[in-house]
């Protein structure tokens, strides 16, 4: 499809990265339940090392907004499991750690290791294909 792009199967709850038309890596990732992740071919619209979500109030690491959700009136994108701070300061996830299970509101969430892998990998512009 692409010299490099990224493969979300939906029903499986797994990513698949392309390099050069052959497999580089699987991963385990979460997608939308609240909100159901779209099924389509996007491309990497921007690339932020740590965004922040207004409807959630979480912090996303390694956010890669790939459309625009105008009925929700956000970008959904891929990042790493998104995390709340405590009056601490102390980061924790509010909905417990959900990757492998239908729980985001329409992003693609990722374990910490493995979102940093892919966005250092990715660039602006690459196809981002979603399956059912």
């Amino acid at each position: 499809l692409a010299s490099k792009y990224l493969e979300i199967d939906l029903s499986q709850q797994k990513m698949y990265f392309f390099i050069g038309n052959a497999l580089f890596k699987e991963y385990r990732i979460s997608t939308g339940a609240e909100y159901p992740t779209p099924i389509g071919e996007y491309h990497i619209l921007n690339k932020a090392g740590k965004a922040f979500s207004d409807i959630y109030n979480v912090w996303m690491p390694y956010w890669m907004g790939f459309t625009y959700a105008r009925d929700v009136g956000a970008y959904l994108g891929i990042h790493e499991i998104a995390y709340a701070v405590n009056d601490l300061g102390k980061p924790f996830y509010k909905h417990g750690y959900y990757i492998g299970d239908m729980m985001t509101g329409g992003c693609i969430a990722m374990e910490p290791k493995d979102s940093r892998e892919i966005y250092n990998l990715s660039d602006i512009g690459m196809l981002v294909r979603i399956v059912p």
